[in-house]
């Protein structure tokens, strides 16, 4: 089910829930967000009607993930209860809204700073789009661009911490941690130690080759998050950044403006490059903007 008519809604409700989480956020007692609170609402029972009684038989085909979701509140509610199935359901219309376009625009200023970088990159948009649409096979062949990603959301990570609640105390370094209080795990403080990544200032995408695999350090690289609730959607976000970067460098050729502009960050609701940062569309490499045209990439 599209979740098109409910766009701005869905991306306005989530993210003042989500900026709320951070400080309190004036947005959510506004009219504007329970006007999209409504329509959240109302694209949930949409879902949930699509996927009730005969309609989740399918006709015989094999379920989605919302059936799987129901099945595992019918067979226990104790561990799956309803009051949980709101979030799951309009889970996948939210995930990776901020999370994605905040890498590609890391990504995207970091190769402008890495001429050499960004020329490998480019090579492999071109090569996988040579035949039309991308395929998966190609998505595969993309070893530089896999690897600048990489780097990037060790730079850049747009998730640097997990919240999580302690089930069972535990103590650690000293310190007794009692269940029921609430923990901030850093996960991606490694990710600047020179013990596991020597010179962590420099963006070096040979950091993932085969010969040093500096991330396969044991809990040295975590973009994704750690243990049991890594972040479920990691091999899609992977995907949609590929496909993403590769699209725009196969079409236009962009530089920062001004040329030495030096990356500037906000952290609300999540990491990103904030307003200053833009691009100039030099020219067209292929179908695409004017000549000259300026975007800020927000």
């Amino acid at each position: 089910m599209s979740p098109l008519p409910y766009f701005d809604d869905v991306v306005y409700y989530f993210r003042a829930l989500v900026g709320n989480q951070v400080i309190p956020n004036p947005a959510v007692w506004s009219r504007r967000f329970r006007r999209a609170a409504k329509r959240v609402h109302e694209l949930y029972l949409k879902v949930l009607a699509e996927h009730t009684g005969d309609k989740r038989k399918r006709n015989g085909e094999d379920g989605d993930l919302i059936d799987d979701i129901f099945d595992m509140h019918e067979a226990d509610p104790q561990f799956f209860p309803e009051a949980d199935l709101k979030i799951a359901v309009l889970g996948p219309f939210v995930a990776a809204l901020d999370t994605v376009p905040s890498t590609c625009s890391f990504m995207l200023y970091a190769l402008l700073k890495h001429p050499d970088v960004l020329a490998q990159v480019q090579s492999e948009a071109d090569r996988l789009f040579a035949d039309g649409a991308p395929t998966l096979e190609g998505l595969g062949e993309m070893d530089a661009t896999h690897r600048a990603a990489m780097e990037t959301m060790r730079m850049y990570p747009v998730a640097p911490l997990l919240f999580r609640t302690v089930t069972n105390g535990f103590e650690l370094g000293g310190y007794r941690i009692p269940a029921g209080e609430h923990v901030i795990i850093a996960t991606t403080v490694p990710h600047y130690l020179p013990a596991c990544f020597p010179e962590p200032h420099r963006f070096d995408i040979d950091r993932y080759t085969p010969e040093r695999a500096e991330h396969r350090r044991p809990e040295a690289y975590a973009p994704f998050g750690l243990g049991a609730h890594r972040c479920l959607g990691n091999g899609f976000a992977e995907i949609q950044i590929a496909v993403t970067m590769a699209t725009l460098l196969h079409e236009v050729e962009l530089a920062l403006v001004p040329a030495d502009y030096t990356l500037k960050t906000t952290q609300i609701p999540l990491p990103s490059p904030n307003k200053s940062f833009k691009v100039r569309v030099v020219h067209r490499r292929k179908a695409g903007l004017h000549q000259g045209q300026e975007t800020a990439m927000l």
